[in-house]
């Protein structure tokens, strides 16, 4: 059972196998009761990986054991990641919807070579993100190009910075 610890940010879960919980802290960004956490999208990657992972290992399983029930297993999880990807698709359009809310100007996106808003492309081996953020002090939204692990920015033009976290 989970246990909501403070809602919509922290939340505990027991472990079987262990006298712990499991604690998930999502950042929070309300005024006064600001923390840093993780991003729901970070979840979500998460959350694909580990239906991975459990893919894997019950194809490990039913090849030292045969069972059908593995093959509708396997189904099942390959749907649920499939929906985990459309959720992620869905949350990084609304932050995307934000940022032009903001006054982000669209002309200035990354587009692919068939005209569709690159949001991130592999370079490297790294998924690099092409994504504008709107400067507070100077209005600046071009493209900052960066790994997605990457948590803080610089303006480009002004050169003031930024932490992913802070509210803008």
């Amino acid at each position: 059972m989970i246990t909501v610890i403070e809602a919509g940010h922290i939340y505990e879960m027991p472990m079987l196998d262990s006298q712990e919980n499991l604690r998930l802290t999502f950042v929070n960004r309300e005024a006064g009761s600001e923390h840093p956490g993780i991003q729901t999208q970070q979840v979500l990657g998460m959350q694909i990986d580990v239906l991975s992972s459990l893919i894997d290992r019950t194809n490990h399983c039913d090849a030292c054991l045969r069972s059908e029930v593995n093959d509708k297993i396997i189904k099942s999880m390959t749907e649920a990641q499939r929906h985990l990807r459309l959720a992620l698709i869905h949350h990084e359009a609304r932050a995307l919807e934000r940022k032009v809310d903001k006054g982000m100007k669209p002309e200035n996106l990354k587009t692919g070579d068939d005209g569709h808003v690159a949001i991130a492309i592999e370079e490297d081996g790294d998924e690099i993100l092409y994504l504008p953020e709107t400067c507070v002090k100077c209005s600046s939204d071009k493209p900052l190009i960066m790994k997605l692990e990457t948590r803080d920015w610089c303006c480009p033009d002004c050169g003031v910075s930024y932490g992913s976290d802070e509210n803008r």
